[in-house]
């Protein structure tokens, strides 16, 4: 999976944008386009760059970028995946998101796509071995 400061540089240079540009687009400053585009971590806290899911989209748009693309490379979950009762997996299984139930309040909701989210993580990091059982065992 490509990072976002890595996603955002190479669809910011496929557009001709400069820093500048796109940061005006998105109403953010220059300065943070480039923190983000370079990954550079908090002097102190030694923390990546994690911007807001609305700096996400703002720079989406600027760029013309698929917004699932960014939100998923800056860790959100897609509008897309957010918005749908069941989403499928690269091997073609489906995972239904709640069963159609709503969420009882906003927390609830947030814990629920933060779950997901790391599952869906941790399932596109495994590799075939880690899932598939051979013949021999």
């Amino acid at each position: 999976m490509t990072s976002f400061g890595r996603l955002l540089y190479g669809k910011r240079k496929d557009k001709k944008l400069t820093q500048g540009a796109v940061a005006r687009r998105a109403g953010v400053s220059t300065s943070y386009v480039s923190t983000l585009e370079r990954e550079q971590h908090h002097i102190i806290t030694n923390a990546p760059p994690m911007p807001t899911l609305e700096v996400v989209d703002s720079l989406a748009k600027a760029v013309e970028g698929d917004q699932d693309e960014f939100r998923s490379a800056a860790g959100y979950m897609p509008k897309s995946l957010a918005e749908s009762d069941s989403f499928e997996l690269p091997d073609g299984s489906r995972i239904l998101r709640h069963g159609g139930r709503k969420f009882k309040n906003e927390e609830e909701r947030k814990r629920f796509e933060l779950t997901l989210k790391i599952a869906v993580r941790q399932y596109m990091e495994m590799s075939e071995d880690d899932y598939f059982v051979s013949d021999d065992e």
